[in-house]
């Protein structure tokens, strides 16, 4: 068995795999395109690809087609990359592409459509079907690719969406409020309530402007229980992005009449850090 190998095939001699697990096997590549462009996004590929190019990353998977006679006849089957590669081909020929889609595909620049496509060549197909497994059935295996978080993909981009729940849970773990292991999984739910008004005025915060930094408004003391009991409540899963805002503002007011809340402690000054005023 030979090793996989990288080579360079023109994009014309390249061609749709007709029994793509993405739809259910069709006759023919007009078929294979038809399927991809209606359910699998295929211009907002092309899009990216023409924005910033293929993705030096990741390298579609071919085998070689031979004929009746197993001659190679110089063309392949992509099993993995079928979206990218048809977004290229309707980059380069628009008329291929759905009536309700040609003008997208029409639209953009081919600037970005390369004269030959590096691809991964595998000798048969049960030779690449175990990193097919390792790509598209990670949720089942732990040793495949894992998606980003909100919390990673927040600390990896600078992403506005979530970084002010992140401010707020590095703050809350520096006090003590939360354990820093606790916070996996903690994020949306944080920052879907603290959107809410009523949410942050029991917190006794606020997030300044153009920074994104916390501002405490209440008395210190005060705030802290309260954000120690609002944090006892997300990791406990009381509380969690299925809460509207009229749940939300009603667990504010349960809250708000408790003279026990917040008592979950340790307070303590965080290490190395100034607090917020």
């Amino acid at each position: 068995m030979s090793e996989p190998k990288l080579i360079n095939v023109a994009l014309n001699n390249l061609y749709l795999n007709h029994e793509n697990p993405r739809f259910d096997p069709v006759r023919d590549e007009a078929e294979a395109i038809a399927a991809l462009c209606t359910s699998e996004q295929v211009l907002a590929v092309a899009e990216s690809i023409a924005r910033d190019g293929l993705n030096p990353l990741e390298f579609p998977a071919v085998t070689a087609v031979s004929s009746k006679d197993g001659i190679e006849t110089g063309n392949f089957i992509v099993h993995e990359g079928n979206r990218r590669i048809c977004a290229l081909k309707l980059m380069v020929d628009p008329d291929k592409a759905p009536v309700n889609q040609k003008d997208g595909f029409r639209s953009l620049s081919k600037e970005r459509v390369p004269s030959s496509i590096s691809v991964v060549l595998f000798e048969t197909v049960p030779n690449l079907e175990p990193w097919i497994r390792l790509l598209h059935l990670r949720d089942n295996n732990p040793s495949g690719r894992r998606r980003w978080d909100a919390e990673q993909q927040s600390r990896a981009f600078g992403e506005t969406r979530n970084k002010q729940a992140m401010k707020l849970t590095d703050w809350a773990i520096d006090n003590g409020n939360i354990k820093k292991e606790d916070r996996k999984g903690t994020l949306s739910t944080v920052d879907r309530w603290i959107k809410n008004s009523k949410v942050k005025t029991y917190l006794g915060i606020k997030f300044i402007k153009n920074s994104d930094e916390i501002e405490i408004i209440e008395p210190r003391e005060k705030s802290e229980k309260a954000i120690a009991n609002f944090f006892a409540h997300v990791v406990s899963k009381d509380i969690n992005t299925r809460f509207n805002k009229k749940d939300m503002e009603k667990w504010v007011t349960d809250q708000s009449a408790r003279t026990d809340v917040g008592i979950v402690g340790p307070f303590r000054e965080p290490e190395n850090k100034p607090r917020p005023c």
